[in-house]
This record gives C-alpha cells, sequence and structure tokens, in this order.
C-alpha cells in the first residue's frame, strides 16, 4: 500500500491548522502592520477548487478581498476578506515535516502581505516568496 505524504510526514489536519495559528500569532505579536491585521479570516482547506488551481495541488494560498490601501469608507460593513491555506498542495511537495511547517508560514506571511496591498514585486525584493 502506498503511504501518502500526509502519513509520511505524520501531518494531521489539527497539525497543520496549528501551524498556520502559530504563524498568525506570530504576526499579531510582532510591531508592525501585521499586527493590525483586522475583518481577516482564515481558513485551511483541503485544495483548492479547479477554478482556483486549475493544474491541481499547485496553489499553497490565496487571498480573496480588498486590499487595505484600496478600502473606501464604505468598507466598514464589508464581510472579513479570506485567507485559504492548501493543505494537500503544501504535502505535494514532498517535504520534511519541518521543512512544510515553514512552507506553511511562508505561505501565510505571503498571504497577509497581500492582504496588506503589498504586491508580488515587493515580495519578491523582500524575500517573501
Amino acid at each position: 500500500m502506498k503511504r501518502t505524504g500526509r502519513a509520511r510526514l505524520g501531518m494531521t489536519r489539527d497539525f497543520f491548522e496549528q501551524t498556520v495559528e502559530r504563524a498568525l500569532e506570530e504576526l499579531r505579536t510582532k510591531p508592525g502592520p501585521a499586527a493590525a491585521v483586522d475583518n481577516l479570516t482564515v481558513v485551511v482547506e483541503e485544495r483548492a477548487d479547479r477554478e482556483l488551481d486549475p493544474c491541481g495541488k499547485c496553489l499553497l494560498g490565496v487571498y480573496e478581498g480588498v486590499a487595505m490601501p484600496e478600502r473606501s469608507g464604505g468598507y466598514m460593513w464589508a464581510l472579513p476578506d479570506r485567507i485559504s491555506i492548501f493543505m494537500e498542495a503544501h504535502l505535494a511537495l514532498g517535504l520534511s515535516r519541518k521543512a512544510t511547517a515553514g512552507e506553511i508560514r511562508k505561505t501565510v506571511l505571503h498571504e497577509v502581505a497581500h492582504y496588506l496591498g503589498i504586491e508580488e514585486d515587493r515580495l519578491h525584493e523582500l524575500g517573501w516568496d
């Protein structure tokens, strides 16, 4: 019987979610713009749907919403923005448990940066890609 990446790493959904939460807590406790995150929901999903990820297992995370710099006064009654972190895509990377946790952290930081209005080019300059 072939073992899945999840079984090989001993990576349960609970552990994956805790790793995402640790990355978010790290952002909340450090000074800077990420500490002021508001009206944002972060969820763990098994995989992205085909519309978001046509190739399957390529998309590690996605931010959906209106980036903070683009918000207007009418935004205060909006539903929360959403970050989805995709478990199967991370496990498909075939990394060790420690490296997978590092990649999860990197993905969370990357998506929160989009929430803050930081574009891909700037993320690259900062070394967040």
